[in-house]
């Protein structure tokens, strides 16, 4: 039986295990760039298709949800374009050595 020292450095890994190893790595590698290719495509075309069957069906495609809503809130705004508004402001001394943030 042999026994390993402290000072022994650990069995070198074989040639062969060392190309099994960077072959395993390299087809995950490939496989995660298909499926993301392949996800990245499936989203185009699906975008595509959709907006292409509203517009032959005689409607407009569906706006963004965000975009919707901002120009609601836009539209419901009761301030005029342009409007000054007039404030008294004053600076407020920074204190140091203090954390007031709570």
């Amino acid at each position: 039986m042999r026994r390993l020292s402290a000072t022994a450095s650990p069995r070198p890994r074989s040639v062969w295990k060392s190309f099994v190893l960077g072959a395993v790595r390299l087809a995950v590698a490939l496989l995660a760039l298909v499926v993301m290719l392949g996800a990245l495509l499936m989203g185009t075309v699906l975008a595509i298709g959709l907006v292409t069957w509203s517009l032959l069906r005689g409607r407009r495609p569906a706006q963004g949800l965000f975009t919707t809503s901002f120009r609601r809130a836009r539209q419901r705004s009761t301030w005029a374009e342009g409007a000054v508004i007039d404030i008294e402001a004053r600076e407020v001394p920074e204190t140091r050595g203090q954390d007031d943030r709570r």
